[in-house]
């Protein structure tokens, strides 16, 4: 009678056992290749729009160099990574994604060279040449406390991905960017030294009014009666040296971010 119950004991934790094993293979992982989204219709010069540097410091080297993709920001709940293009997204996404504790997010490369050039910076090539790679401290608690950039479906949200990359740009700091409709693209150009302007980033024409719609929040514009609009970024967010310019009357509505005062970085 005894062994019987024992037996009995033991068969009932092995059951339980099993239900949790299944439990857990049944539970979603942001670890998987799958769970990664990649963002159709943009793209962006990683040289320009800067890189979170702690965030790219936390994968490892060997996989960075190897796949070609830079980790550039980190959401609240979600990151965003730049690849060459789509099919080079695919294929490292999966290592890319168990080395991160949060989900990726893909936007593809303007072109390789920026890329390339980035990465030679990052091993250590001559500063000297190089363009300020890194956001400001301050607006990677800005851009670390967004937590719109996923719907709540893991859809992601390309305006204010759009946005965070503009204002958080290290460049932002240093000289103005235009943001403007250009046929049926938007685009969004950093006046880049005595380079001229130069293109940062390329999003479709559908995204335009909302992309400026929430740069006119961001900086506390309501009016677009006038022909100008002004506003100032807030201190809370880490965007008080910056200003913004509403444009909304031309053929194509654009906006103006400017830097207010020198940020040393």
């Amino acid at each position: 009678m005894l062994s019987s119950r024992c037996m009995a004991i033991k068969k009932k934790k092995k059951a339980k056992s099993k239900t949790k094993a299944k439990k857990k293979t049944k539970a979603p992982s942001y670890r998987s290749g799958k769970s990664s989204v990649i963002l159709s219709g943009c793209a962006v010069d990683p040289l320009l729009v800067g890189a979170d540097k702690e965030f790219l410091n936390g994968f490892p080297r060997k996989l960075i160099l190897e796949s070609a993709c830079l980790p550039l920001r980190k959401y609240r709940g979600a990151g965003l990574v730049v690849a060459r293009n789509e099919k080079e997204a695919v294929r490292f996404l999966p290592k890319l994604q168990r080395s991160c504790d949060v989900r990726l997010m893909v936007v593809s490369a303007l072109h390789d060279y920026g890329i390339d050039l980035f990465l030679r910076y990052w091993e250590g090539a001559d500063h000297r040449t190089a363009p300020p790679l890194w956001i400001p401290e301050a607006r990677r608690s800005y851009v670390n406390r967004l937590s719109d950039t996923l719907s709540v479906s893991g859809k992601i949200q390309p305006v204010p991905v759009i946005t965070s990359l503009l204002l958080s740009s290290p460049l932002a700091s240093r000289a103005p960017v235009l943001v403007t409709g250009l046929g049926q693209q938007g685009q969004a150009m950093f006046l880049h030294g005595m380079a001229g302007l130069k293109l940062g980033i390329r999003f479709s024409s559908k995204w335009i009014k909302p992309v400026l719609q929430r740069l006119n929040d961001e900086f506390d514009m309501e009016s677009e009666s006038a022909d100008l609009v002004e506003g100032k970024g807030r201190r809370e967010k880490g965007l008080d040296d910056l200003s913004g310019l509403s444009l909304p009357h031309l053929k194509s509505p654009s906006f103006i971010i400017e830097p207010r005062i020198r940020r040393r970085s």
